[in-house]
């Protein structure tokens, strides 16, 4: 496809003999004892300005057989492949374990493991692009750090997503869809919502979806929530304009446990 680059890239080294061994007159059992394993082959992208403008700060290549993601580190992107290996990698943007300052994420984009985005830094996906994050990654926004979502967002399941003390979560105009027992935490954090959709898993056993606690602030408008799991408000201010919710049966949509006169919830529906 146009502007999305994938490489095959093929290590044909084969295993060869060792001086002195004939395997002819070996027996199955010690033929490996007859050959020597050759060394692994590494392959060093070197991403463009061209690829920047595409991809974003950290362009990558995500590996989809074994579902993994080579970041770029330094300038550059390692890819080492075994003895008579293969792999199909597409060129993509991603995020390393810490991000210490602000980054873009573009067109495609990739991200799993722990990533944690912290000392200020402002990670923004773009619009417009098509997002996933891959099972059991946990994303931690913290140290007065924002991240900024928009776009069409796959969460795959087991997914978490903290925000922490003095950061901040924005969705604008995202298309979110959750995997089983992924969820959205802010805790003493910001969070904003506006055109945006959040359809969670029918089969999660979270009673929640997004929490908001310890003095946590939400501002959602137009915005939609489906599936199995609401919002629970714990000593914090929801403030609402326009939502769409839909409650499965034996669900609750939102769930407010505040303290009295301390914080608000204000919803606002219009025709």
């Amino acid at each position: 496809k146009a502007n999305q680059p994938r490489f095959m890239l093929v290590n044909r080294r084969a295993n060869y003999l060792r001086l002195g061994y004939n395997p002819v007159n070996t027996i199955n059992e010690n033929l490996d004892d007859c050959f020597i394993v050759p060394l692994a082959q590494t392959v060093r992208f070197v991403p463009d300005a061209n690829a920047h403008t595409t991809f974003g700060t950290y362009v990558s290549l995500y590996d989809s057989y074994s579902d993994t993601i080579v970041v770029q580190d330094n300038g550059s992107i390692d890819v080492v492949i075994q003895p008579g290996d293969g792999k199909l990698l597409q060129m993509c943007s991603s995020l390393p374990p810490l991000v210490t300052s602000n980054a873009t994420l573009k067109k495609t984009a990739y991200l799993s493991g722990v990533i944690e985005i912290d000392q200020g830094a402002e990670v923004t996906i773009l619009p417009n692009t098509v997002t996933e994050i891959l099972p059991n990654s946990l994303i931690r926004v913290t140290g007065g750090s924002t991240l900024n979502l928009s776009g069409r967002v796959t969460i795959a399941d087991s997914v978490s997503i903290l925000v922490e003390p003095g950061s901040s979560i924005n969705f604008n105009r995202a298309t979110c869809t959750w995997g089983v027992n992924s969820y959205l935490q802010v805790y003493e954090a910001l969070m904003n919502a506006s055109h945006t959709s959040f359809a969670f898993n029918l089969l999660s056993e979270l009673p929640y979806g997004i929490t908001l606690s310890n003095g946590s602030v939400a501002n959602l408008a137009d915005v939609t929530i489906s599936g199995s799991n609401g919002i629970s408000v714990l000593n914090s201010d929801l403030y609402i304009t326009d939502i769409d919710l839909y409650v499965p049966a034996n669900r609750t949509g939102i769930e407010i446990s505040n303290g009295t006169g301390i914080h608000e919830v204000h919803i606002d529906n219009t025709l």
